[in-house]
């Protein structure tokens, strides 16, 4: 059901999983001879001038990872915790990275924390504890349904619509990334929502995430986000948010088997030494990120 490979190498993985169908590339602090690299995509969502993004580092770190995975097409919308879609074709700005005999094409132009990956395409992102989601169906040809891939940004407040708790916020279309980026498979026959396969992939673990009610500043709507998560989330003493088990809840609540949904890279992304996150002790490292590069693949 699922063909997982991995290469380590200090803090950078290449990870393979679902084959065929998905690529999960990640890479963290270290790299080659660089400690602490800071894989930040802002400069990407800047508007480029003339189709360039300057003697930008990490760009060129991501043209030589590109030719290595053979990746041509790199999708890079700006996460903003939402629930919007993207596909290609929304991402008007372009910017081609050579290296060597290869070429990437880096497109960006819009704000979405999902995108539908077509063949060939790769959706990057640069997490600092948020999770990667990828759904993915592979197809049916005697029912000529074509295999889906849909892969996304999934952070806290992108999986509950505070609109609902603080009503300080407008509603959003969906309630959750989750139940977004579902709808190209809600449209499946029932009997093949069983091919479905989830992953979620370098999610912060619950240990790293207290959310207490005693906050001094946000303890008010710390309370009302467990309200809002209860259904998928049981609160406990120490009040710590369980990434997994809520984004498990709502994908069963979608039409995922349990035993279909896998989880990889939370031991990475609890180490503050292999992975970049907002709540390293280390307060100066905090606005680091990684670097998640998913792929839909044959």
């Amino acid at each position: 059901m699922c063909a997982t490979s991995a290469h380590h190498t200090n803090t950078t993985l290449a990870i393979t999983i679902h084959r065929p169908g998905v690529r999960i590339a990640a890479f963290g602090p270290s790299w080659k001879e660089y400690k602490d690299l800071n894989w930040s995509l802002g400069p990407f969502y800047a508007k480029p001038q003339n189709g360039t993004v300057g003697e930008n580092t990490i760009a060129t770190h991501i043209a030589e990872i590109a030719r290595n995975l053979n990746i041509t097409e790199i999708l890079l919308p700006e996460p903003v915790f939402g629930v919007d879609v993207c596909i290609d074709e929304m991402l008007p700005d372009t910017v081609r990275l050579h290296t060597g005999n290869s070429n990437v094409t880096l497109r960006f132009g819009m704000k979405a924390d999902i995108c539908r990956l077509r063949l060939g395409q790769t959706y990057g992102f640069a997490p600092g504890g948020c999770p990667g989601v990828i759904l993915y169906y592979p197809g049916n040809r005697e029912l000529e349904l074509k295999p889906l891939c849909v892969a996304a940004h999934v952070g806290r407040d992108s999986l509950f619509d505070r609109a609902h708790t603080t009503g300080r916020h407008p509603e959003r279309k969906h309630e959750s990334v989750i139940f977004a980026m579902w709808q190209p498979f809600a449209r499946l026959p029932k009997t093949e929502l069983r091919k479905i396969q989830a992953t979620v992939a370098f999610a912060l673990p619950p240990r790293m995430f207290v959310h207490s009610p005693q906050h001094f500043l946000y303890g008010a709507d710390n309370t009302l986000m467990f309200l809002s998560l209860r259904r998928w989330h049981q609160t406990n003493a120490s009040f710590t948010l369980d990434l997994v088990e809520v984004i498990r809840g709502q994908l069963m609540h979608c039409g995922v088997s349990k035993q279909n949904i896998s989880t990889l890279g939370s031991d990475i992304a609890g180490d503050p030494a292999r992975w970049h996150t907002t709540r390293n002790p280390d307060q100066s490292l905090r606005n680091h990120r990684n670097l998640l590069l998913i792929t839909h693949t044959l």
